[in-house]
């Protein structure tokens, strides 16, 4: 899960659905999916006419079944949407031809089997995942003390925290960590400000 959510970083608004597995059972029987709260949220009709993209780490993410799929689709063509599927590069456009459609298809059935044969190796990616989450909050206290100061830029910060040179850290992760940089940025003012009024009332 860890590694999807990193595939979608600072890709907007994130909507996920962590279901036991029995809800995700009864999902898959179901016609609608309905037990996928947040993605009807995301697939919800609008009545912008705007084009709108629809970022997904995996379509075995976003897609209980065939069936399914052609739902989706045409839930993400009445939005306007574009489906893009980041562990493949497949983008699916509003109302797709039927090579298109082919191909999501053949996504969807690669996705399950590399599920499936992932499973053993569960340990050692969670593993992984820990090393990776634990790195990423070191290279944030990287930054922590500037995090608040005017006189430093989030873009330099950003790059300060990356793990190397060219890749800075996203701002959403930097917010996780260390919270937002504008609300920092008020609480050192109130707090200088406090000091001050503090010093003139010794003053007097």
């Amino acid at each position: 899960m860890e590694r999807q959510r990193d595939m979608l970083d600072g890709l907007g608004s994130l909507y996920e659905d962590v279901l036991r597995k029995s809800k995700l059972e009864e999902a898959r029987r179901s016609r609608t999916g309905k037990q996928l709260e947040q993605r009807a949220t995301l697939l919800a009709p609008t009545s912008r006419a705007t084009p709108e993209t629809i970022h997904v780490a995996s379509l075995v993410c976003f897609v209980l079944s065939p069936m399914d799929l052609g739902r989706v689709l045409v839930a993400a063509a009445e939005r306007n949407a574009t489906v893009m599927v980041h562990d493949d590069g497949l983008v699916i456009p509003p109302n797709p031809t039927a090579e298109v459609v082919s191909k999501a298809l053949q996504s969807l059935d690669t996705a399950k089997r590399r599920a499936a044969g992932q499973l053993s190796g569960l340990k050692g990616y969670q593993v992984s995942v820990a090393n990776r989450v634990v790195d990423t909050a070191r290279r944030a206290e990287l930054i922590r003390n500037d995090w608040a100061l005017r006189d430093h830029t989030t873009h330099d910060l950003l790059a300060r925290a990356g793990r190397k040179p060219g890749q800075p850290m996203s701002y959403n992760t930097a917010v996780k960590l260390l919270g937002k940089r504008e609300r920092q940025q008020k609480k050192l003012d109130d707090h200088m400000a406090y000091l001050a009024r503090k010093e003139a009332n010794n003053e007097q």
